[in-house]
């Protein structure tokens, strides 16, 4: 919406707002990769590399698994398909 010129950051200009709008983004991607990294390589529980791509599909906690994994897909495959 900010980048649409609807809002405006006050005292910034608009390639300053999307310029922190990709670095906001790429560092959110990166800490959700690290979180999914983590959570398939720690011993305590066990989350097969399978039930990051599948819903619903891990051993642990099915439920809000699943519903990161459908969250994770939709947020990684709608922007292409809404392109």
């Amino acid at each position: 919406m900010l980048a649409a010129g609807k809002v405006r950051v006050p005292g910034l200009p608009r390639f300053a707002v999307i310029g922190l709008h990709r670095r906001v983004s790429l560092i959110a991607v990166a800490f959700l990769a690290a979180h999914v990294l983590t959570a398939v390589t720690d011993s305590y529980v066990t989350i097969r590399p399978a039930a990051v791509v599948v819903p619903f599909t891990s051993g642990y906690e099915p439920l809000p698994v699943g519903l990161g994994v459908a969250a994770l897909d939709l947020g990684a495959f709608a922007p292409g398909v809404l392109a």
